[in-house]
């Protein structure tokens, strides 16, 4: 192991929360709705969030995971992680 590759305090408690929010995001992603009123029409609606276990539902509604809401969220969170984690470098 090279010399000086460990990391601070701080920078251990950010990869900590990052973490922790990481799989709080995908435990509970965004989901949307879909409707279908007649053949070839559809209607889709922000549904929100819910807990990954349990689909939301309301009748014959479809709900689906908002996979690139998720990522564009999780991907976001990573960079400003580790915009802070070299923020919290030794100097």
């Amino acid at each position: 192991m090279r010399k000086g590759f460990g990391m601070n305090a701080k920078q251990t408690r950010l990869v900590c929360i990052v973490a922790v929010a990481i799989v709080f995001m995908i435990l509970f992603p965004p989901y949307d709705i879909y409707m279908f009123s007649y053949p070839g029409a559809e209607y889709h609606h922000d549904f929100g969030y819910a807990f990954i276990a349990r689909l939301p539902e309301k009748g014959s509604v479809q709900a689906r995971i908002n996979t690139p809401a998720l990522c564009i969220q999780i991907a976001c969170f990573l960079v400003v992680g580790g915009m802070l984690w070299f923020e919290f470098r030794k100097r």
